[in-house]
């Protein structure tokens, strides 16, 4: 009976997608069904999105919704699109079923890579933040809580929703909370492949894995489809969840790893023993050897070359050749630059792990985008500095040929070191940090030079740099927590297709088909609440332009030729109308 009503159900959605992809039709409401029992429903659930990842999907009721679904995005059509999504979330949100949404969630990725569904993704996201849980699969879901906001569990544990042990050192004061779901199932699974490509190369990913790989360098940018998704609580409670649950102890592991290897590459190159040498090549190898392979696996993903992929691939690679080439006795003197250089990338790797943590991530990331944004300015400063020592190079040069009797030994000295470019720019440097030590003190033009560069460099330049140290500082902190956000999900991919077996990638602990988190009561009022207030707005605006349409309408009934009686009368009405449209 059940897989009756389903396959009814199916081909509503059917028939409404063939609406829409003739234009010809509106979106109707789909039929009610037989609610099953909670704990079968959420089998049934999970049991159709492993069908579904594992493209199983010929012999199912929603495959003509799949193939229709693709037809419909090949459109390009914003408005059909809008209208579908706000079907789905009706569905989702109002009839609690879930079944389309899973299709949709399959196919979420061909939705973000459509710029012109910018707007219809954003708003389905919104919509699908802060969903309640069903009574129906949880007894209530709302209660008292001691965990942090955004708290996630596995869905298909429902029953059971206990605590991790690193969790209950992570409680905070006891406070009322709203237990809400993520409406995208399938979103992490990933398909069943014990393949020997796919062991070496996991290129049979989840949806949210390939969203965080292929993601664009502009995804923070208003304009990105993706911008909604990696700023909402939804993708917050994401990370959090997989963080806890497999990412935290394998990272830790990892890094206790990595450390072991600094600390034998370090040791080796002050002792220079082989049995050292012998050791930190071989894992080096290894972690070359492991970066190489996510980097591949990356790529065959759909991730472009990046200054980031670069930089995973030198942080491993330079180190191992450095300690080869200390192995084989190559040239000591390129030697010394190559050590230098991996222990500076080895100490940038631990930053980069580090990263994990919010504070020093947050940070790093404010910094970095500072950098970009001032590096103009510091060209600009660069340039100015070259131009005075190369004034300054010609100027001792020429006053050392003209006059050879009237300097003093100590004005001498210093113009002969002036005359060497690099000990001009080192002058200028010491300069702008107030040192002017090195330049001759009774010569006029240097005296000239060094106020003019003062005011100019030291004091412009300067202070026009703190000031926009200043206001980058407060623009970027807004959104540092989204990108730090990012950075934890791409080591939670990292952790997935590097340090998890195939098997492991199906384990439902790790990869359920959907998750629960614990909210806020007065965070998930306030969402709903500026929910309610943005669909207003436009409302407000129709009002507006039906305000503006009655006082014309009372302007011209005040041309009317017609009795005075019947002139106020209508006048008054319009007035009674504008007054109704101020109540809405």
């Amino acid at each position: 009976m059940s897989d009756d009503i389903e396959a009814q159900e199916y081909n509503v959605h059917e028939n409404i997608l063939d609406g829409l992809i003739s234009r010809s039709r509106k979106i109707e409401l789909i039929k009610s069904s037989e609610k099953c029992n909670g704990a079968d429903e959420i089998i049934q659930l999970d049991k159709l999105v492993h069908d579904l990842v594992n493209s199983k999907v010929e012999n199912l009721p929603c495959y003509g919704s799949l193939t229709k679904l693709k037809e419909l995005i090949k459109l390009e059509d914003e408005k059909l699109i809008s209208e579908f999504f706000d079907y789905c979330a009706k569905l989702c949100i109002e009839e609690e079923k879930l079944e389309l949404m899973c299709v949709v969630t399959i196919l979420l990725q061909d939705f973000i890579n459509i710029p012109l569904y910018k707007s219809p993704v954003s708003r389905l996201i919104k919509r699908l933040t802060y969903v309640k849980v069903p009574s129906k699969w949880c007894e209530k879901n709302e209660f008292k809580s001691i965990n942090e906001n955004l708290y996630g569990y596995k869905a298909h544990n429902v029953h059971n929703l206990k605590p991790s042990i690193i969790d209950r050192f992570q409680t905070i004061p006891q406070h009322h909370t709203t237990l809400c779901y993520s409406p995208l199932p399938g979103l992490f699974s990933y398909p069943e492949d014990s393949s020997v490509l796919n062991i070496l190369f996991p290129h049979k990913i989840s949806p949210f894995a390939k969203f965080i790989i292929t993601y664009s360098d502009d995804a923070f940018q208003p304009n990105n489809a993706s911008s909604e998704i990696i700023d909402s609580p939804l993708f917050y409670a994401i990370i959090k969840f997989k963080w806890r649950s497999f990412t935290c102890y394998r990272i830790f592991i990892q890094f206790s790893l990595y450390l072991a290897f600094f600390a034998f590459f370090s040791a080796s190159i002050i002792t220079n023993y082989m049995s050292l040498h012998t050791i930190s090549a071989i894992m080096g190898t290894i972690r070359s050897l492991h970066e190489i392979r996510y980097v591949i696996t990356m790529y065959i993903s759909g991730r472009s070359f990046t200054p980031i992929t670069f930089f995973i691939l030198t942080k491993a690679i330079l180190p191992t050749i450095t300690i080869f080439m200390g192995i084989f006795e190559v040239n000591y003197g390129l030697l010394i630059y190559f050590r230098s250089i991996s222990i500076l990338f080895l100490w940038f790797s631990v930053i980069w792990t580090l990263m994990n943590f919010k504070e020093i991530g947050i940070i790093s990331i404010v910094i970095a985008h500072i950098c970009r944004k001032i590096l103009w300015l510091f060209a600009f400063l660069v340039l100015n500095v070259l131009a005075a020592s190369h004034a300054t190079v010609t100027y001792s040069n020429m006053m050392l040929n003209y006059d050879k009797t009237s300097l003093t030994d100590e004005t001498r000295t210093k113009l002969q070191d002036l005359t060497q470019y690099y000990n001009s720019l080192n002058a200028y440097w010491s300069a702008f940090l107030s040192d002017y030590s090195s330049w001759p003190r009774d010569d006029p033009f240097v005296s000239i030079t060094k106020v003019a560069y003062s005011f100019f460099i030291t004091v412009m330049i300067l202070n026009l740099m703190i000031a926009l140290v200043n206001n980058i500082y407060s623009e970027v902190l807004d959104r540092a927590y989204t990108e730090w956000s990012m950075i934890r999900a791409q080591f939670i991919v990292y952790t997935e297709l590097n340090l998890m077996t195939p098997s492991e990638r199906q384990n439902k602990d790790y990869f359920p088909w959907t998750i629960f988190y614990e909210v806020f009561t007065e965070e998930v009022e306030r969402w709903h609440k500026k929910l309610e207030e943005d669909n207003i707005s436009i409302s407000r605006n129709k009002i507006q332009l039906l305000n503006e349409m009655a006082d014309k309408m009372k302007d011209e009934i005040i041309k009317m030729e017609d009795d005075d009686v019947i002139k106020t009368t209508m006048i008054d009405k319009l007035n009674e109308l504008k007054q109704l449209f101020s109540k809405k």
